[in-house]
């Protein structure tokens, strides 16, 4: 009965992502501010398409719901369709991705310097519960046209990890100032970027709840039960 209750747990445990959230957001995470001077590049100026990631980790559990991340330059746009991932940590580069979504014109706030942008990025359904001193990364890639040489602003602090790029199959993978494999994470950009994470406090569900009790009232009917048998 000991070793069901167990199983129990270990399968309830992975139904942590699902938790729903609280409605009070907070800040979870900051990696700021940007720099105003320079970026990891999201698109080259011959258009092609770079995912960046930066490794990130939380010291409560919490669930994902926003980023905050600032970009410069690529004509100074203020509209982007953005894609962004969440993955597990592989190694010292993104992993498995556990959730992710696609923005449709989303609309930038002017920040410093005059071609500064600040992008605040509600993520969508289905969030995803963050594990306390657990490494993930979070990456952005934007697909709008006409924002060559798009960048993702630096932060001039240090968390973890420096920021990683990865190229498109699609891409020529030889365009300067990048020229690496396509499909591959590399460190191209030396450097932290600048982005705040936002979450909410995860809140079980009434069916949740009843799931962790089911162990507990497990064990407690199986002593009862060898208790009246050794009387």
């Amino acid at each position: 009965m000991l070793q069901i209750s167990r199983i129990l747990l270990i399968a309830i445990a992975g139904l942590v992502p699902s938790f729903a959230a609280s409605g009070s957001p907070v800040t979870i995470f900051n990696n700021g501010p940007a720099n105003q001077r320079q970026g990891a590049l999201l698109v080259t100026p011959a258009g092609d398409q770079v995912t960046v990631a930066d490794d990130f980790s939380v010291s409560e559990l919490y669930v994902l719901t926003g980023l905050t991340f600032w970009t410069v330059a690529g004509g100074n746009p203020t509209e982007l369709d953005v894609s962004y991932a969440l993955y597990s940590d592989g190694a010292g580069e993104p992993g498995a991705v556990l959730t992710s979504g696609n923005v449709s014109g989303l609309t930038g706030v002017p920040s410093a310097p005059p071609s500064g942008m600040q992008w605040i990025l509600g993520l969508t359904s289905p969030y995803y519960s963050l594990l306390p001193g657990v490494d993930y990364w979070i990456s952005v890639s934007v697909n709008s046209s006409d924002v060559d040489g798009l960048s993702w602003q630096y932060t001039n602090s240090r968390s973890g990890s420096p920021a990683l790029g990865r190229l498109g199959s699609g891409a020529s993978a030889t365009n300067p100032p990048i020229s690496f494999p396509a499909n591959t994470w590399l460190d191209i950009f030396g450097a932290d970027t600048a982005f705040q994470l936002t979450g909410e406090v995860p809140v079980a569900s009434p069916l949740m709840l009843l799931l962790f009790a089911i162990p507990g009232v497990l064990v407690v009917k199986w002593r009862r039960s060898s208790d009246s048998q050794s009387t």
